[in-house]
Formats: C-alpha cells, structure tokens, sequence
C-alpha cells in the first residue's frame, strides 16, 4: 500500500505531491533495476511508453523519466492514461507498431503501473471499497526491441476486442462519485459474466490463428452437428492447452480467474501464476501479467519454444491477449556484447552473481578455438555464426521481447525493490506452493535478509 495509508485519516495526505513520490518510487526502482541488469545506456532508448489510467500529472510520467535519466531530446514518448489494467498490452501494440516505422536493431521501454494515492475511496459503499480491498501498488518496465541477436522471447500475435457498445460492459467498471461526493471505482456484479463473454469474442478470433489443425477439426464437425441436430449437441471447446504452455492470466480478483480457468477448461497449474500473484502482490493492474510471467520463469517451468498467452482485460470493456515464443539461444559472432545470456531456467537457479558466474561454462575466444586447432591438425575450427548469411530472411524487422523486467512492489515505508530481471536472482522450487524469493520483497541494504 502507498505510504499515505499508514495514517488514520489518509484522505488528509492524498495530496497531489503524495501522488507523485508514489509513482516515482515505483517507476524510478523499476526503470534502475532493468538498466542495471541490462547494462544499456539510457540514451540508448528510442521508444518510451508509459501506462497510467488513475493519475496523468503535468508534466507526465515520460517527462519525469526522461528528466530522471537524461534521455535523447529525439526520443519517441507516450503516456496511455484511462485504458485500465489492460493498459500493458495495449501498450506493447502500440509499441509494435512504432518499432516498425524505425530503423532495425532500436529499442524501446515500457513501464506499467498504476497510482493508488489519488484515487483513496474513503466512502462506504461496498461497491466501491472492494477495488480498494484487491489494488495495490506495484510497476514493471519492459525493453522490447527489433534486434534478434538478444532476444529471449519473440511476439507472435497481438489480438483485442472492445465491447464499450454494450451497456453493461460499459458500466461494469466506472468511476463515479457516490452520494457523498467521495470519488471512487464502482465494480458491478456483471463483470464476470462481461469477462466471459468478451473472453468467446476474443478467442473466436485467435482460435483460428494459434490452434492445430485437430482441435479445428474437432470444433468443425460439432458445430455441423449442433446445427444438424438443432442445438441437441454441445458446442466443443477447443483445447488452448494443445496451442500455449503458459498462461498469464491478469490477477483481477478471485472470481475473474476462476471464470477465465472454467471457460478455458485450465488445470490449477496453469492458473497458479495468476492466483499466487495475486495473493502475494494483490492486483498491481497492467503490470500483473509481467509478474506472473516472472513467476514461471523463476519457478523453472520455461522451456525452448514454449508459448506465452498473456491475457489482459479491463474497463471499458476491453480485452487484449498477446502470444509470445521462447527463443532459443543463439551463437553469437564471437566479440559481441550480450547484454542478456543468462543460462536457462532448469531446475535450482543460482542465488548471487558469483554462483552464476560459476554455473556457467566459460566462453572460449576465437583465438584460442585457433590455437587448439594448430595443435589438433585434424580438427574443424568452427565459425562464428551468423544468421543473416545463413538465411536472409532473418534480417526482415520483427518484434522481440527481452523478459529482463524490473518489477517494483511496496509493502512498507523503506522502499524496497523487487528485482526480476535476469537469472542470478530468481530461485524456488517448482513445488513448493509459494512465489520464489525473487518474487518477495527485499529491503534495499547490502546483505540480503529472509523475508518474513
């Protein structure tokens, strides 16, 4: 919770200024631990999107970044303010489709969070103080780039759907003003049944792109036959398990995932991301889906080619899903900076940098590969690979996703930082029923303390 909550008449403190130090402590840690993991130079960013529906202060939130870290006077910067907690996927579209109006090889950051400070419900409808129950803070910031040297995940499809035509899915998440005047988010009962009925829009267009050609099969022949039969037949819901290995489902509320698990027909595994997610970090809004994928990476689950679908949803209503592919890594020419190359998420990760650098083979250099070579006259020096001399239509521009994200969540006055950007700081056992260290919050002092 931000910190104006520790006091007993909060409504006091919801100053505009209180606002703005929550927003800069969630985006300022986020944006510090992703450059620190990534080594890139600010000014290297091309590309800067912020999302932020319940606060646009002036000047807004790109400002503030570009101000903190002195960033290019030519940089590309966009605030998305009132899109709701499908705000993230909304700006990863947007992002897509500037990366490809540039040159290849640019990049470019998205930082998702949502301000609670001015929004404080102090009224006493239900209604309207459940959103306050379930809202905590909480940022993540993403760097995307068209460069597939250091890619760890590649976008595959991006599809959303908007039913704001439709008064109850218009109505179902609003902000009003009660009849005291205390300003607040106001959930309706429908917004269940809105979420299922814009999950059915939703994938009756994704279905036909992602699913194989089975399971198109088998909804083809019940669909003839629901209509041969005259609606005595059950429609067949297609098996999304057979097309995606993960699922990021927005941890929304209880209820949301539940009816997102029973429409998909999703095991307890596949839904455990959302539901640990927000059980530990309540609903952080457009970032949530980062923090579950941070979950599956950290609990060892991702694979080589294994497929991502992230499922956004918020008010209005709208809905956004995004699929993404695990790339698999890469020969680098030799001498290349790899500012991402961290080992592959199997098994018991290493606890600290020097463990990783231990874990991990040393890289042989060129020259010695030649200097061997002399001494073994029979043995093939290998070259250093590169993708676009072996296929040239690796060089055509295409949207990757660098999972280095720096997530921020605040418990307490002390500020901590929640750091899931690479590897070294990402541990857990696969069974132990609770999120991993990486994803607890850490004081920001030298030596790392047990969580309580």
């Amino acid at each position: 919770m931000p910190p104006v909550s520790c006091y007993i008449q909060p409504q006091k403190y919801c100053t505009w200024e209180a606002a703005r130090e929550e927003a800069e402590l969630v985006v300022f840690s986020a944006i510090d631990e992703l450059f620190s993991k990534t080594d890139i130079d600010p000014r290297a960013i091309d590309i800067l999107v912020v999302n932020c529906s319940g606060f646009s202060p002036t000047p807004g939130f790109p400002d503030m970044i570009v101000r903190k870290y002195k960033m290019r006077s030519d940089i590309r910067n966009i605030h998305l303010s009132g899109m709701g907690c499908s705000a993230g996927i909304i700006s990863i579209e947007l992002v897509k489709n500037l990366l490809q109006t540039i040159p290849q090889g640019a990049q470019a950051l998205v930082v998702s969070t949502e301000t609670i400070t001015p929004n404080f419900y102090v009224g006493n409808e239900r209604a309207m103080l459940l959103p306050y129950c379930l809202f905590r803070m909480g940022g993540a910031a993403v760097l995307l780039s068209t460069s597939p040297v250091k890619a760890r995940f590649r976008l595959k499809f991006i599809i959303r759907t908007l039913t704001a035509a439709d008064d109850n899915s218009y109505n179902c998440i609003h902000q009003m003003e009660d009849n005291n005047g205390n300003k607040g988010l106001d959930l309706s009962i429908d917004l269940t049944a809105v979420a299922a009925r814009t999950l059915k829009s939703n994938i009756s267009t994704l279905a036909p792109l992602v699913l194989p050609p089975s399971e198109k099969l088998l909804f083809a022949l019940s669909f003839i036959s629901q209509k041969l039969l005259k609606r005595r037949v059950k429609l067949y819901v297609p098996d999304f398990r057979t097309a995606f290995e993960h699922f990021c489902v927005h941890a929304g509320g209880r209820a949301v995932i539940d009816e997102v698990q029973r429409s998909l027909g999703l095991s307890d595994e596949h839904v455990e991301p959302s539901r640990m997610t927000l059980h530990r970090f309540g609903n952080t809004s457009s970032s949530s889906v980062w923090y579950e994928l941070a979950y599956i990476e950290a609990k060892g689950r991702m694979r080589r080619a294994n497929r991502v679908w992230m499922i956004g949803f918020g008010s209005g209503f709208k809905f956004g899903c995004l699929g993404w592919k695990k790339e698999k890594k890469k020969k680098l020419p030799v001498g290349s900076l790899i500012l991402d190359d961290s080992e592959e998420n199997t098994g018991s990760l290493p606890l600290t940098p020097t463990d990783a650098r231990r874990s991990t083979p040393p890289r042989t250099s060129g020259v010695a590969a030649k200097a061997r070579a002399r001494q073994r006259p029979h043995a093939r020096v290998r070259r250093p690979f590169s993708p676009v001399a072996r296929n040239p239509l690796s060089a055509i521009p295409a949207l990757f996703f660098r999972p280095l994200i720096a997530s921020h969540c605040a418990r307490c006055c002390s500020a901590p930082r929640l750091a899931v950007a690479s590897a070294i700081d990402v541990h857990g056992s696969p069974h132990d029923g609770h999120p991993p260290s990486s994803l607890r919050v850490r004081p920001p002092s030298a030596s790392r303390t047990k969580p309580p």
